[in-house]
């Protein structure tokens, strides 16, 4: 799928609408290719994905917690 200006308003819109006013409490690089953004908000805290995998590249919303290499 391609990533158009549709997919990257609704991923704005998303992402934003959730993490606004949020701080970014811990940064992870469980592989070579992907970072995890533990962030804290007044209501919840959210686990960012950022992936940037040459065949499965990503960004979403995780609850599972990856080990983080020393």
């Amino acid at each position: 799928m391609a990533l158009d200006a549709i997919c990257v308003r609704c991923l704005v819109k998303e992402i934003g609408d959730a993490v606004v006013g949020g701080r970014i409490d811990k940064i992870s690089q469980p592989e070579k290719d992907e970072i995890v953004l533990n962030i804290r908000t007044f209501a919840e805290n959210y686990k960012l994905v950022l992936c940037a995998h040459s065949a499965y590249a990503r960004v979403h919303f995780t609850n599972k917690t990856k080990k983080n290499p020393d």
